[in-house]
């Protein structure tokens, strides 16, 4: 699923740690994470250029879409 201007990361059973957003070459880019709860998070991608990146959360890492 794209995202526009909010990424909300959702884990089954697992409270959220850490989120680190990267491009595709693997540079850490900066991103305000506007919330955590348990086990959901909402990152603030408004200021990212359309494109793919991963979201690592915890120790798992997720693909997601900038739109």
């Amino acid at each position: 699923n794209p995202a526009w201007e909010q990424l909300t990361i959702f884990t089954a059973g697992e409270d959220i740690r850490d989120v680190i957003i990267t491009d595709l070459a693997g540079a850490a880019v900066h991103c305000r994470i506007s919330s955590v709860n348990n086990h959901k998070a909402s990152v603030d991608v408004s200021g990212l250029a359309a494109g793919i990146y991963f979201a690592k959360v915890n120790d798992k890492v997720r693909i997601f879409v900038k739109e």
